[in-house]
């Protein structure tokens, strides 16, 4: 969980220093909280009754904003955002590029929220709890 802190927080040189330490139970797990926190940050944002457009507006957004036009996919980052809140099938999306865009989206998304460190720290938290039901499913 201090990885996925580290990057929200913005703080690159610990975020990269605990990645790189992960193993791989460690990073089957941080994936899978990733995914967690992406889909109670993208629902807390969005939720039900936002439409396509809104969403469409905040990739291109969001895309403009952090000079993003190379890392994010819009198509992919919007049909990311619809799944957590709509029927959008997203199978046919790479792991690796789901991963990506997933990690991009969840950062842009604390930052929109401005979260303090304790809000970050709560989110997470239920991120997590979210994440460990997932992972006790299979």
């Amino acid at each position: 969980m201090e990885t996925l802190r580290a990057a929200l927080l913005g703080e690159s040189e610990r975020y990269h220093q605990l990645n790189n330490q992960l193993d791989s139970a460690d990073r089957t797990a941080f994936n899978v909280l990733i995914a967690a926190a992406f889909f109670k940050g993208a629902y807390q944002r969005f939720g039900e009754g936002t439409d396509a457009a809104q969403v469409v507006s905040f990739i291109g957004d969001l895309r403009a904003r952090y000079d993003l036009v190379e890392e994010i996919d819009p198509r992919v980052a919007e049909r990311l955002l619809l799944a957590t809140f709509s029927d959008e099938q997203t199978d046919d999306i790479e792991d690796q590029v789901k991963g990506e865009h997933y990690m991009l989206l969840l950062i842009a998304l604390t930052k929109e929220a401005a979260l303090s460190n304790t809000e970050v720290t709560e989110f997470l938290n239920d991120a997590r709890k979210l994440a460990d039901e997932w992972l006790g499913s299979d």
